[in-house]
Formats: C-alpha cells, sequence, structure tokens
C-alpha cells in the first residue's frame, strides 16, 4: 500500500509472481553468507535498526493513529518499546548463544560426547498481521537476524500507512539482498507461500493459517503459528463453570471483543449446559448491576468499558462520513437512532465481514523471545507463556466425550446483549477498531468496517463505503536525480504545498552506493544503472558507445566518480548572451555558494553550511602525487581549485564526500526531508507518458509493481528525468517521429530530441609494478582487505577514492582562450567502463573533448514506454573534434613519458 499526507489510500502494488521468485532466489543465494556473519557483524545490523526506529518515532505514531487511531503512549508500549526490548535482549545473550555447548554425559550416554549449536535455517518468511504491525513484523524479524538468516516479509494489506514505513524502515536498514519487503493482499501471501521457505512466522487467523500448514508441509519448512480469529471455546462435563465463566465474561467486556483471547463461540457439554447458562446470566447481571438503564447514562458505562471506547467508534464514523462515505448498515448507535437501519430478518453477517476484512489477532508470546527458538534448528525450553515449543503441539483440543453430546453452539455477544433490561443493544460497548482499508475491484472504492453488536444481540458490522478520490499534487517531479533531489527539498519546504517525487529506480540504500571505491562496481552493472547503449556509430567503425545513468535516487550523482566540477564561467555568460536572462556565472554563483559545505571553507568561490558537502581527497594515491609531479616536469600549471579563479592547470579533484562517504544529491537534499507530511516519494515509478488536457499537463501516468497508476498535479509537471528520457512518449516532439510510432501528437514541438551534444572521450591504459594501485592479483586481494578494514575504522584509505583523483583542463592551441580538453588520471586500469577486467595493476588516463561540434539526438525505438530510448551522439559527426581529440592525446602522452610517470609505467595499452 501507499498513501499520501492526508490519510488516503492510494493503491495497493501488487508485485509479479517473477519478481517475488528473483527476491527468493537472491534471499537463497545470500544466506551462505550470513550464516558465517560473526555476531559483530548481525549486532551492528540490529543497531542500524534500533537507531531507525527511534529516529522515526513520531512516524510510527503518525502511521500508527492513521489505521488504528492509537494514542501516541499505546503505539510506545505496544510497538516501539517490545523490539527495542527484543534488540537489547539479544544483544545482551546473542555471542553466548552462538557459542557451541557440550552436552554433559549422562547414563544414557557414556562413551559419547554431543555438541549443541545455533545453526541458522535460511531463508525466512515472516507475515505479519494488522493489530501490531510493528511488534509482529520486527520482532520475528530480530530473531531471524541475530540467527543469521535471509528474511522476506509481508506486512498486513489493512495497515497501509504501517506497511509502507516498515519497507521504508528495511530499505535504509537492511541490504536488499538480506530483507525485503512485499505488500500486498492474498495474491502476494499465496505467491509467497509456493515458493520452498526454510521457516515461516505467521500470526493470524486459523483460517489462514491452515494455508499456511499446508504450505509447509509441502516444502518441508518449519512453522512459528500464533493463531488469532476469535477460537470458540469448549466447556465440557469437567469442567470448573465458575473460573470459566469469570473467564469468558472478562475477556468479552475488559478486551471488547477485539483479541485473540476473546472467544466467538461457546461449545458446552450438554451435561453441563443449564448450569452454565444460569452462572454466566447472573455473572452479566453483576457486571451491570441493578440498573441498567442507570450505568448506560453515567460516564462508564460499565465497571470495566467506559465511554472512551464508544467515543473512539463514533468519531472514526464521522470522520468516514465527512470524507465522503455512504453509510451502507448500522446498527442503534446510544438507542438514538443514528445510525439505525433495519435488520433483515434471518441475514447473520460477522463483524467485518462486509468489508472483506480478514481478522488478524495476536496471541501471546508475540514476535519476541518466544520465537527465537524457532527461527535456528536448536529446541529450547520454552522461554515466553503462549508460545508454541517444539516439544509441544502446536494445537491442542478437547474432544468430547461422545459425538453429539456438545451443545448447539451460540453467540456469546448476543446472549451479553439479551441479558441486558429490555434488550437494549450494546453499541456503547463496542470499541472502535481501526478502520480496515482495501482496494475495491473497480480501484475506486474503500471499504471501511467496525465490528458491532446489533440489534436483538444479533452480531453485526457499522459499514460504509466511500470513493476513493485521486491523490492531487501541487507539484509531481518526474525523476529522483540530482535536479528532482533538489525541486523535492525546496518545494516541499512550505507545507502547504504537497509534492510527489517518482524515481524508475530502487533508494539508496545499498551500501556500494555510499562506499566511494563502490564506483567501480555501479558503473559495469545494472542493478543501479539503466546501462544505456548507443546506436552504432559510424565515427567509431560501427562500434556502439556505453552511456552509464544513475537508476536509483540521487540519479548519475549516485553512481559517479564524485568530482566537483562547476563549469567554466565562460559557458555561463555565453548562455546568457544567448538570451538565457539570469544565467551569467555573475548571477547564478550565489547559487553555488549556497548550496555548497566546501571543507576548505568559505571565500569568493566557496560556501558553507549548504546541503552538498565537498571535500578534499581523504587518501590521495602515491601513484597520483607522481601524475601531477609529471605533469610539472612537462610544463603544464599546477591549479589547486578548478572552481576557483583559474581553471587552466593540472590538480587534484574535490570530491562530494562526507565523512569518508559519498556525498549523493539524494543524500544532501532529499534524504534529509524525508519526513515531511506534505513530500511522497515513489521508488521503482517508471513514468510512461505525461497526461495532458489540451496542451496542459494534468498529471503522470507511471508504472510501478506491474501497474499503471496515474497521479494528478493541480500546478506544474517538472520533468527532471535526464538528458536521455523525452518527451515523445507523451506526445510532444517532431511530428515524424511520433507519427512514426503511431503517438498521438498533443503539440508539435520540433526540437525535442535533437541537438544531442556529448563529449567523445579516449582512454590509454598503462600497466605498472605498482600495488597500491587497484588490479586482480593476489596481492591485490590482500591490499583490498586491509583497505576495508582501514575503512570501517578510520573511513580513511584506498576504499575512500573516487579513482579519477586527479586531472586537469587544458588548450590543445596556444592560440585558443579557453581549456577545450579535459583529463582524468585514474588509479586502475579502465576499459570500457571497468566492464572488461584485466589481471594485474595499472593506470589510466582519459582525454575528453570539453566542447563538442558533433550533433546527435535522441529517439524511440518504439511506443513501448520501458524500452530503452534510441541514443545517436553522432561522435566525429564533424572532423573538428576528432582533430581536437588527437591534440589533446599528444598533450597526455607528454605527461606519461614524463620522468615521474615514466618510471612506473610497465607497458601502454590503447583502448579509447
Amino acid at each position: 500500500m501507499t498513501a499520501d499526507a492526508a490519510n488516503t489510500v492510494l493503491a495497493q502494488v501488487e508485485p509479479a509472481h517473477d519478481e517475488i521468485r528473483a527476491v527468493f532466489a537472491r534471499q537463497q543465494a545470500f544466506a551462505p553468507r550470513l550464516r558465517h556473519a560473526s555476531a559483530a557483524e548481525r549486532l551492528a545490523r540490529l543497531e542500524r535498526l534500533r537507531k531507525a526506529l527511534l529516529a522515526r518515532r513520531e512516524q510510527i505514531q503518525r502511521a500508527a493513529a492513521a489505521d488504528f487511531r492509537k494514542p501516541p503512549e499505546e503505539v510506545e508500549l505496544s510497538e516501539i518499546f517490545p523490539v527495542l526490548h527484543e534488540i537489547t535482549h539479544v544483544r545482551r545473550h546473542l555471542r553466548r548463544w552462538m557459542k557451541p555447548k557440550w552436552v554433559r554425559p549422562t547414563l544414557a550416554m557414556l562413551g559419547t560426547r554431543a555438541e549443541i549449536r545455533y545453526e541458522p535455517k535460511g531463508v525466512c518468511l515472516i507475515i505479519s498481521s494488522w493489530n501490531y504491525p510493528f511488534n509482529l513484523s520486527f520482532g520475528p524479524l530480530v530473531s531471524a537476524i541475530a540467527a543469521g538468516n535471509t528474511v522476506i516479509l509481508k506486512p498486513s494489506e489493512l495497515t497501509p500507512h504501517c506497511s509502507r514505513l516498515i519497507r521504508e524502515i528495511v530499505e535504509e536498514t537492511f541490504p536488499p539482498e538480506e530483507v525485503a519487503v512485499f505488500e500486498g493482499g492474498v495474491e502476494v501471501a499465496s505467491a509467497l507461500l509456493s515458493l520452498p521457505f526454510n521457516h515461516i512466522f505467521f500470526t493470524g487467523s486459523p483460517a489462514v493459517g491452515k494455508v499456511v500448514m499446508e504450505a509447509a508441509a509441502r516444502h518441508l519448512a518449519s512453522v512459528t503459528l500464533e493463531l488469532g480469529g476469535k477460537s470458540p471455546a469448549i466447556v465440557d462435563a469437567s469442567a470448573n463453570l465458575d473460573k470459566t465463566v469469570r473467564n469468558l465474561v472478562w475477556s468479552k467486556f475488559a478486551n471488547n471483543g477485539q483479541t485473540c483471547i476473546a472467544p466467538d463461540h461457546v461449545y458446552v457439554h450438554a451435561s453441563v449446559r443449564a448450569e452454565f447458562l444460569d452462572k454466566l446470566k447472573a455473572r452479566i447481571r453483576r457486571v451491570y448491576g441493578a440498573d441498567a438503564a442507570a450505568q448506560r447514562s453515567s460516564p462508564d458505562y460499565c465497571r470495566i468499558v467506559n465511554a472512551r471506547h464508544f467515543e473512539r467508534l463514533r468519531g472514526l464514523l464521522e470522520d468516514a462520513l465527512q470524507r465522503g462515505a455512504r453509510l451502507v448498515t448500522g446498527g442503534r448507535a446510544g438507542g438514538r437512532g443514528v445510525l439505525h437501519r433495519p435488520h433483515r430478518a434471518g441475514r447473520r453477517q460477522r463483524p467485518a465481514q462486509a468489508a472483506g476484512a480478514v481478522r488478524l489477532c495476536r496471541g501471546q508470546g508475540g514476535g519476541g523471545a518466544g520465537a527465537r527458538q524457532y527461527l535456528s534448528g536448536r529446541q529450547l525450553r520454552q522461554s515466553q507463556p503462549g508460545a508454541f515449543s517444539s516439544r509441544q503441539p502446536a494445537v491442542r483440543r478437547r474432544q468430547p466425550q461422545r459425538p453429539g453430546q456438545c451443545a448447539r453452539r451460540f453467540r456469546l455477544q448476543g446472549l451479553l446483549a439479551r441479558a441486558g433490561r429490555a434488550g437494549r443493544p450494546l453499541q456503547q460497548h463496542a470499541s472502535a477498531v481501526p478502520a480496515l482499508y482495501r482496494q475495491g475491484e473497480g480501484a475506486d472504492q474503500t471499504g471501511v468496517a467496525v465490528p458491532g453488536v446489533g440489534p436483538r444481540g444479533r452480531s453485526r458490522s457499522i459499514t460504509t463505503t466511500m470513493r476513493r478520490r485521486p491523490v492531487l499534487y501541487d507539484y509531481v517531479i518526474v525523476g529522483g536525480g540530482s535536479a528532482g533531489c533538489v525541486l523535492a527539498n525546496r518545494l516541499s519546504a512550505d507545507p502547504a504545498i504537497r509534492v510527489c517525487l517518482l524515481e524508475a529506480g530502487k533508494a539508496d540504500t545499498s551500501p556500494v552506493l555510499h562506499i566511494p571505491a563502490g564506483t567501480a562496481l555501479t558503473l559495469p552493472g545494472r542493478y543501479h544503472n539503466w546501462a544505456f547503449q548507443t546506436e552504432p556509430q559510424l565515427g567509431l567503425n560501427g562500434r556502439r558507445g556505453y552511456q552509464p545513468r544513475g537508476k536509483v535516487l540521487g540519479g548519475s550523482s549516485a553512481i559517479n566518480a564524485m568530482i566537483y566540477i562547476r563549469g567554466h564561467p565562460s559557458d555561463y555568460d555565453h548562455w546568457a548572451a544567448l538570451g538565457n536572462e539570469g544565467w551569467s556565472y555573475r548571477e547564478v554563483l550565489p547559487y553555488f555558494l549556497k548550496a555548497e559545505n566546501n571543507e576548505r571553507g568559505a571565500g569568493p568561490y566557496h560556501g558553507v553550511g549548504g546541503p552538498l558537502n565537498v571535500a578534499d581527497l581523504r587518501s590521495p594515491q602515491p601513484v597520483t602525487l607522481a601524475f601531477l609531479e609529471a605533469a610539472a616536469q612537462a610544463g603544464f600549471p599546477r591549479t589547486d581549485d578548478f572552481n576557483g579563479p583559474q581553471m587552466e592547470g593540472v590538480g587534484l579533484y574535490q570530491v562530494t564526500q562526507v565523512n569518508g562517504e559519498r556525498c549523493s544529491v539524494a543524500k544532501a537534499y532529499l534524504n534529509p526531508v524525508r519526513g515531511r507530511g506534505n513530500l511522497t516519494v515513489l521508488t521503482r515509478a517508471n513514468a510512461t507518458r505525461i497526461l495532458f488536457q489540451g496542451r496542459r499537463a494534468v498529471g503522470v501516468e507511471y508504472r510501478q509493481g506491474g501497474k499503471t497508476h496515474i497521479v494528478s498535479v493541480r500546478r506544474e509537471v517538472l520533468l527532471s528525468a535526464g538528458a536521455l528520457q523525452s518527451l515523445l512518449l507523451s506526445g510532444v516532439g517532431p511530428r515524424r517521429e511520433l507519427e512514426r510510432h503511431g503517438i498521438p501528437i498533443v503539440h508539435e514541438l520540433p526540437g525535442v530530441g535533437e541537438n544531442l551534444q556529448d563529449h567523445i572521450d579516449y582512454v590509454a591504459c598503462y600497466r605498472s609494478k605498482s600495488k597500491e594501485l587497484f588490479g586482480f592479483s593476489p596481492s591485490g586481494a590482500v591490499q583490498l582487505l586491509r583497505a576495508w578494514r582501514e575503512y570501517r575504522r578510520q573511513r580513511t584509505g584506498l576504499l575512500t577514492t573516487n579513482y579519477a583523483e586527479a586531472g586537469g583542463f587544458l588548450r590543445t592551441d596556444p592560440a585558443l582562450e579557453l581549456p577545450d580538453v579535459q583529463l582524468h588520471f585514474v588509479i586502475g586500469i579502465v576499459d570500457d567502463h571497468s566492464r572488461k577486467l584485466h589481471f594485474g595493476h595499472g593506470y589510466s588516463c582519459h582525454v575528453c573533448v570539453l566542447r563538442p561540434r558533433s550533433r546527435g539526438r535522441v529517439a524511440l525505438h518504439g511506443p513501448d514506454p520501458l524500452a530503452p530510448p534510441l541514443i545517436d551522439p553522432n561522435y566525429f559527426g564533424e572532423e573538428e573534434d576528432l582533430e581536437t581529440l588527437l591534440r589533446g592525446y599528444k598533450l597526455m602522452r607528454q605527461i606519461m613519458e614524463a620522468p615521474a610517470s615514466a618510471a612506473r609505467i610497465m607497458s601502454a595499452t590503447a583502448v579509447a
């Protein structure tokens, strides 16, 4: 489920079965790594979860209030504190549990020795219920992670706000291959239960529990069950009737029928039925007192249930009616007939049945200490009452002495209602359960059900059906890259403005994105990368060019080399001279200063206090310093600040890092404001087209989880999806291109997709004897292990590198006024963006044409919105670009042949 700031349900996201199977396969492959994880590593994961829960305490309270109307103090006690206590308990005892223990020999074990170990079970499935979503989700999760398992978690579909927040907390705390969250209903649960999980933790009704048990038996998986759903009470001939009656009445009144200990039906042995009924009626009269009418008019309706419960019920219904709900059916409210509709004879309706709600209840044992024993292979004594021990049967039944000796069943609620004076209903004593939201068949209906007691004591549910209003935002931002994150931050700063950010990629939670050296893994792969390919290029003898682009919150700033370069001031002045008012360097410089937090301090060209942290490299490698020395030997000037008064020259790059970690635009601008109530961020939401009314944009269509959704906009749609995703699919662009693919024309705009300018780049690689460089060799593996240990302790060393540690801006012709090529010195062999690997060590140097003359285009391969774009940069379409690149290559060779560089080179390889 997803929901906006106004607590309105937007959609139910049902992931495709293929996606579920793929995630399960990934979890299976990752499970062996967690099996051998140390106690410190497991505890570090749980510590991140603890901090996330504390940091999001207010959000958890708001989510529980939206789904349950629970007060904050109740959320603290029932949702947050139990999980924090479980983490503390695990932190104290995990190391002791992980140590193997030798069993003391007994008479039956003479001559033998036995060892008891904790062994992780592998992949665990957690299906939690609606009534304690955080406790029953994170409680078992803590036990599973502590035992070394991978986990797939499915929160209840009946708590959309809590489920969404659970998913966000998991995504920011655990890597996706360790813990994954799937939201959805019965179809998602069925798809999950078809997979061979090693262990299933389930909390819910006996009916659904049967399906879980069937799946467990089919795959021979162990199960931890906590079944609720108002199981019946069985009273046999040997029962203590006084205690039985006292417990039944207490559970029904004290818990208002909301917990698993309040039975829905009572089966009584025929021999004690009459005596049981007499005792039960007498007990109820004691609860009501002599004057039931006086009790109802008092502030407390009875000794246990008070007016607060009824006010919660009334407030919930009034809120639903104010939002456009239509009352379908209901009983009397306080005898005044406010919510009255005649009860149809013969029609018996179970609570919450009309809304299609599944009653999932919490039993004793929770997801805490009692669940630990099921998430590892070791059998322990039962550590908490109510949790089924592996040495005990899961369900105990009392069978009657002979078939047919049980009296007919009757509803306890009906008996309670009939026991009151004048047969008045007990709506006053029914507490308001949370609104149970469910997506309707037509995608525009939402059911709200509240269990209660109807006229004449029949069990009824007060059910409303409301039409789901379309969510309307002031701004919809398409693309969560560098520009999109800044827009989301600035626009949502006004609490009166509602902003929605759509990002086709994932959240930036992977450690690979935050460790600077992880760039080498993100650029060649497709997990956080669009990995586009150009069309065959005539200027490259038919070769295709690789176009990496970030597919994650933060966009390409989450996968690039982190070099902080603004561009030459003359470029901005040239744009202003073309008629773009406000784009001169003098006018844009204050915005650069406002955005920047430069660790060198404030100055005419740098600012402090901004969200984007800019720092010097923490551990530049010796070979990089040798490159700078070689450039000086070749006669090129040195510059200490490429963004200062003098850009031309060779020097070390500044990088967008903070404390040795990548500072992407998402980390700088978006993550600090994710908790704003007026900002909605939807990941894995692939925008397919912009919706128009005439020539005005009114919304965005996007695909998420295999389904198509629409988000509406009041003011503007802001397109920040990158240079390679265009408006063509929305019907805006050249007529010929749109008609060729059968796309209806909204606005003919010939310039869309035209005039693509891309920097052509040449790479020369050099093998070296130096071992401080990245490379593939036994010594390189040892060095990488040492670098990892240093990074974990101090956030310094080789893993803080951005690879392109140094470079320069040079003029290939002395007659030129501005540099026309840029150099990037890389401490590794880079062949085809590291997609081709080489054994050994070395370094590379890039030569890049800064202002190419060639012009290309971006077009469509077809009308499929998920197909990659047609990219044609037209490299070397203008011969002048080739001449500039050749001159730049000669300058680069002068540096590489200087004594400081030549002494380290074993051989040279031209990669291009």
